[in-house]
């Protein structure tokens, strides 16, 4: 299991946000796309919940719910958002190199 902190932070890396704006930012998707990967890893790998996952980034627990699974399915089929999936891969090979 990945710490939220470490999560967090490698996603405001490779986007190149702030945490505040990962966060709290506004829909635009600079921020929302980001954010929606950031909730998909809390859930996978740092052991949140979808409630708890859309309380700690402040939105209602549908909207967790949907990112989950939007980036799931990014993951599944990567042509639907290339971006999002390297992000989600990136982030998954440096924490198993980390645990190693």
């Amino acid at each position: 299991m990945a710490s939220l902190d470490n999560i967090i932070q490698q996603v405001t890396d490779f986007y190149n946000v702030t945490t505040e704006n990962l966060i709290h930012g506004d829909r635009r998707r600079a921020f929302s796309e980001p954010r929606h990967v950031a909730m998909y890893l809390c859930v996978k790998i740092g052991g949140m919940s979808n409630e708890g996952v859309s309380r700690y980034f402040g939105k209602a627990r549908t909207i967790g719910q949907y990112a989950v699974e939007k980036v799931a399915d990014w993951v599944n089929d990567p042509r639907l958002n290339r971006r999002g999936a390297a992000c989600v891969q990136t982030i998954l090979d440096n924490i198993k190199h980390q645990v190693q």
